[in-house]
């Protein structure tokens, strides 16, 4: 913290100077000093020491100064800085500035020039002292004023505190009074309580058991009067087979821990167990709440029932899951699962419907098979196809595509959707080539292999849900047409692809320019002939 500051105010450079060496010697330890020769530059260093925060005990002026006299700065200097002490340093005078000085600015001393060192030094002593002296009296007056404000406060807080407690102790005796009247009614009402609840307890099914605990031992048993015996043969008893588990070594050691977890963190732990009762499994929901620090309640219900409800549930929902995963893609069937609430909303309607920029799509048909399908009995029409129809699912798993559906003889598959991927174009094209082998294993009736037309296109694709009851999973848009228009305008044993196809694929790829093709809906398309890989 910077030291007090004496300020030394005349416009003879000569007399600051000196003035400053005798009060450095007299005063420099525990004082700074500042000159000044006039009055204004006087006020702008009072205001540089103000803003810092430096303390200023005395200033000592000159009277005769250009401008500014030195009544009319201390003056100024009284009014901002009243606490300040002034000594008026000066051989000229005249009685009416002192006055002004001592009236006005509560002049401390008048000293004339030239001065006296020890007179002046003496005289600084006293003021500095007198300053430091007010000072401290006004520190100690502040304090006093807070303490005493404080112990005003107090007997206040004090007297309000002794109003209120007399009115909390006439309120609690009122209460008091009442609650012995209340409790009089409450042991009656405890004892007619106690009636119901033995009766209660007579009627309850439910294993209730009291168990204190001493570090991780069962110190104690209580079994309340509950009657499980109901629901079992006579020679089965529930509890006690509940009671034994405490003291089997695995299962004993397990409960143990879930009920000290329950009196550490204060608060039930549920689980469910099961006991073997004569010839059968039975299932329990046990609860176990601590009622201290000790001590826990565990209460066991018989929940058989519910279990083989919840096992039956369970193996219908696994058939629903993969009867829904036979009609839908994975990601799909999870969508509708978790959208049931919105179908409901819809009226059966699905809400499920998304656009893929970048799909391959490709469609079959077996050549020659709506004939044949006219002398084939329906069960082996059927056989035939689920054969075939099977390899080709095998393919599509084999790839990661996406079978769309089957319509009578014709097959339709795609890749990239309803998970994107970057090779759906390759995955088609080798599944195409896959299928011309794998369609060859079977027949016509006069031993010749089938054949199959297969058609594929690239583009952009709307996929969704229809319909209300019986969900399909299903594509729109111009390069679906453009597909099937492919299978449909090609020739039997032959892969035919659009442009798109051609270029994602002929760097990988063997194809046949067919050249310029009249395409339904679509005018004539240069179209393509996939005969093999180059790998």
């Amino acid at each position: 913290m910077s030291k007090p500051t004496i300020v030394c105010v005349d416009d003879e450079r000569i007399v600051l100077v000196a003035l400053k060496t005798q009060l450095y010697n007299y005063f420099g330890k525990n004082y700074n000093i500042e000159l000044a020769e006039s009055g204004e530059e006087a006020l702008e260093i009072f205001a540089e020491l103000a803003e810092e925060g430096i303390e200023i005990p005395l200033v000592i002026s000159d009277q005769i100064m250009p401008r500014m006299k030195g009544d009319e700065l201390l003056i100024k200097i009284h009014t901002q800085y009243p606490k300040t002490l002034k000594i008026l340093l000066t051989g000229q005078a005249s009685a009416e500035a002192v006055g002004n000085a001592v009236n006005a600015a509560n002049l401390y001393r008048y000293i004339t020039k030239p001065w006296d060192s020890a007179d002046l030094c003496l005289t600084i002593t006293e003021a500095l002292r007198s300053y430091t002296q007010e000072k401290k009296l006004a520190e100690q007056n502040e304090a006093l004023k807070e303490i005493n404000d404080e112990l005003q406060q107090l007997n206040i807080s004090l007297e309000q505190r002794v109003a209120e407690r007399l009115v909390e102790l006439t309120q609690a005796n009122a209460k008091l009074q009442q609650e012995i009247v209340e409790r009089k009614l409450l042991e009656e009402k405890l004892r007619s309580s106690e009636r119901k609840l033995r009766v209660f307890f007579e009627a309850m099914t439910n294993i209730i058991l009291i168990l204190d605990i001493q570090e991780n031992t069962i110190e104690n048993i209580e079994i309340a009067p509950t009657n499980p015996a109901r629901l079992y043969a006579i020679d089965i008893d529930p509890i006690s087979q509940t009671i034994e588990q405490f003291f089997q070594e695995e299962r004993g050691e397990d409960w143990l821990r879930k009920i000290r977890r329950a009196l550490d963190t204060q608060q039930t732990i549920n689980f469910d167990y099961s006991l073997s009762l004569g010839n059968n499994e039975a299932w329990f929901s046990a609860s176990i709440s601590p009622i201290s620090e000790n001590s826990i309640i565990w209460v066991a219900r018989d929940i058989t029932d519910r279990k083989k409800a919840e096992e039956a549930l369970r193996t219908e929902q696994e058939k629903s899951e993969r009867l829904l995963l036979n009609i839908l893609p994975k990601l799909i069937a999870q969508r509708l699962k978790q959208d049931q609430g919105l179908l409901s909303e819809r009226g059966g309607e699905a809400p499920i419907a998304e656009h893929f920029d970048d799909v391959t799509i490709l469609f079959s048909d077996i050549v020659g098979f709506t004939p044949l399908s006219a002398n084939l009995e329906p069960i082996k029409l059927v056989n035939l196809l689920n054969q075939i129809f099977s390899d080709f699912d095998q393919l599509a798993h084999r790839y990661g595509l996406e079978k769309i559906k089957t319509i009578g003889d014709a097959y339709m598959v795609v890749g990239g959707l309803p998970i994107p991927m970057v090779n759906h174009a390759e995955a088609i094209a080798q599944m195409a080539l896959d299928m011309q082998q794998s369609v060859t294993r079977f027949q016509t009736d006069n031993g010749e292999p089938f054949q199959i037309r297969i058609g594929i296109n690239t583009g952009s694709v709307v996929a969704g849900v229809i319909g209300r009851k019986k969900f399909i999973y299903d594509l729109w848009g111009d390069a679906v047409n453009v597909a099937s228009r492919m299978e449909s305008s090609g020739l039997p044993g032959r892969i035919q692809v659009t442009a798109a196809t051609y270029e994602r694929l002929k760097d990988k790829y063997l194809f046949e320019e067919r050249g310029p093709t009249f395409v339904k809906g679509k005018g004539e398309m240069i179209t393509y002939w996939l005969t093999g890989s180059k790998d």
